[in-house]
C-alpha cells in the first residue's frame, strides 16, 4: 500500500510539472490563472454598483482557433484615474489572440499572424459626465483614445518591458458614422481610424506577470516593439443616467480580422440596463 501510494503521488507530481511546462497546455494555463484573477477584479466593479450588466463573446463564440475562449476583466480605476488627473472608474473587458499550440503562447507576439498585437472587448468610463464625448454628444476622439492608449501602453506592453520614452501612438480618424442598433441597444455611434504603435512583438524576459496570460514568447523579432499599423474601431454610447460611457473596440493590423470579429462576436455582445 506503501508503494501504490508512492507511485501515485509521483503521478501526481509528474503531471502537476507536464501542466505547467509542455507548450500544448498553455491555454489551459492561462485561463487556471485568469479566470481566477478576473472574477477577483470584478468584486467592486462597475457592474456590481450600478444596473448595467456587460456581457462579451469570447473565441469560443466562432468555434475556431482565433481568439482566447473568454473574455477578461481588469478593473483599472486607480491607474487611470492618476493618469488622467480625474476621479473615475475604469473597468476594462478585453480578449486577445489564441495561443500557437506549440509554442504555448499568444499570437499577439507573432509578427507573421494576421493577429498579431489585436485586441478587442470594451471600455467603461463611470464619472466625468460623459468621458469620451463632446458637448453635442458625439465622440471625442481625442478624448476616447486616452483609454486606448492607457490600455495598451500602462497595461501590457509596459509590463513586457517597453519604456514609455520609445512609445509610438498616433490615431488618425477615417470613418464616422451612426450606428443604429448594436448589443442589443438603439443610438450608437461607430468611428473607425488608423493607428501607429508598438508591436507587441519583443524579446522574452526572464519573468513578468503578462506571461500568466499570454504565455512566454519563444523568442522575439528582430526589432523589438517595432511599430505597426493597425486598423481601429469605437463603438460607442452615452448612460447618462448612470454617467458611463461605453467604448466597444477592436484593434487588427488585418482589416479582415476586423471585421470578422466585429460580425461574429463583438456584435453578439449584450447590455442589460436595469430601466
Amino acid at each position: 500500500m506503501k508503494k501504490k501510494g508512492i507511485w501515485m503521488a509521483v503521478g501526481i507530481l509528474a503531471g502537476i510539472v507536464l501542466f505547467l511546462i509542455l507548450p500544448p497546455l498553455g491555454t489551459l494555463r492561462s485561463m487556471a490563472v485568469m479566470s481566477v484573477y478576473s472574477a477577483y477584479c470584478q468584486r467592486d466593479s462597475i457592474e456590481s454598483h450600478t444596473g448595467m450588466r456587460l456581457r462579451i463573446p469570447g473565441g469560443m463564440k466562432t468555434g475556431e482557433r482565433d481568439w482566447y475562449p473568454m473574455t477578461l476583466f481588469y478593473d483599472a480605476s486607480e491607474e487611470f484615474s492618476s493618469y488622467i488627473g480625474e476621479d473615475v472608474r475604469l473597468n476594462i473587458y478585453y480578449n486577445f489572440p489564441a495561443f500557437d499550440i506549440w509554442e504555448g503562447s499568444s499570437w499577439l507576439y507573432d509578427p507573421d499572424s494576421p493577429y498579431y498585437t489585436s485586441f478587442y472587448g470594451a471600455y467603461l468610463v463611470e464619472g466625468g459626465a460623459g468621458f469620451g464625448f463632446d458637448e453635442e454628444g458625439k465622440i471625442d476622439t481625442e478624448e476616447a483614445a486616452q483609454v486606448i492608449w492607457f490600455d495598451l501602453f500602462r497595461l501590457v506592453l509596459d509590463d513586457f518591458g517597453l519604456s514609455e520614452q520609445d512609445a509610438v501612438f498616433a490615431w488618425e480618424e477615417e470613418e464616422r458614422k451612426e450606428i443604429p442598433y448594436y448589443a442589443n441597444l438603439e443610438d450608437w455611434q461607430q468611428i473607425d481610424g488608423r493607428l501607429e504603435v508598438n508591436g507587441a512583438g519583443h524579446h522574452p524576459r526572464d519573468f513578468c506577470l503578462s506571461y500568466l496570460q499570454y504565455g512566454k514568447p519563444a523568442e522575439g523579432p528582430a526589432e523589438a516593439f517595432a511599430p505597426v499599423r493597425l486598423q481601429g474601431r469605437m463603438i460607442g454610447r452615452y448612460f447618462e443616467e448612470e454617467d458611463v460611457s461605453l467604448f466597444f473596440y477592436i484593434l487588427s493590423g488585418d482589416p479582415t480580422v476586423l471585421e470578422d470579429c466585429d460580425r461574429r462576436i463583438l456584435s453578439h455582445s449584450q447590455v442589460i440596463c436595469a430601466n
